[in-house]
Order: structure tokens, then C-alpha cells, then sequence
């Protein structure tokens, strides 16, 4: 969502509103938003998935890199409905980079979506 100003009037006296956020129906926590990759190197990034009650059925785990990164490939991971944890496993080559911007991790239960940043470091 975005950030934005919520105004309400009334000439009635005394009303009040309340609102209550939940939690998304799916989401998914990174053992690690942050990475260190060295080239040549394999990536090993565990998670957890999240699932809101009456969603079941199998998850699909992938990591969308930005456009403009090299050297970088991801599997997606597809996560069965009895489980709710995995692993991603990014390949990192020689000519990995720039890492300017961080990678998005997905996760899909049919139309319900849920993402987290994930961001890499160069080693040198």
C-alpha cells in the first residue's frame, strides 16, 4: 500500500474509528536480507513460508534479479502444501555484479502474493 491521509466529517458528535491491520494472507521470511557473494561461489538462502488459514495447495519461490545484474542465476523452489520451508539457491559467477539494488524474492499461492528484498554484496 501506499502512505496517504485519511480524512472523515461529520457534524454528529462522538464517532470514532478504529482500524485493525492483519496479516497478509501469505508471506515470507529470509533467514538472511543481506548476502555476501563471492564469485564462483553458490548462495544457499533458507526461508519460511506463511500461510493464512484456508490457503492451501503448493507455494511458488523465485527470485526476480534487477535487469542490469550479471553473472547471477536463480532456481525457483516450489514449496509443497505439507511444508513451509525451503531453500533458494542463487549461482554467483565471476562477472557477478553491480549490485546496486536489491533482488526480489516471490512467493505465489495462485493469485495471492507475497515479497521480500534480498540484497548481495560483492566480495572481492
Amino acid at each position: 500500500g501506499t502512505k496517504h491521509r485519511v480524512r472523515y466529517r461529520t457534524t454528529e458528535t462522538n464517532y470514532q474509528l478504529i482500524v485493525v491491520p492483519e496479516p497478509g494472507r501469505l508471506g515470507i521470511d529470509l533467514a538472511k536480507e543481506v548476502a555476501v557473494a563471492t564469485p564462483g561461489d553458490t548462495l544457499r538462502i533458507p526461508f519460511v513460508i506463511s500461510r493464512a488459514k484456508g490457503l492451501t495447495g503448493a507455494v511458488k519461490v523465485e527470485c526476480l534479479l534487477p535487469d542490469h545484474w550479471r553473472g547471477v542465476t536463480a532456481a525457483a523452489v516450489t514449496v509443497p502444501a505439507d511444508k513451509a520451508d525451503g531453500e533458494l539457491v542463487l549461482k554467483v559467477g565471476s562477472d557477478a555484479g553491480p549490485f546496486n539494488r536489491p533482488a526480489t524474492v516471490r512467493v505465489t499461492a495462485g493469485v495471492v502474493v507475497a515479497e521480500a528484498k534480498l540484497e548481495l554484496l560483492k566480495k572481492e
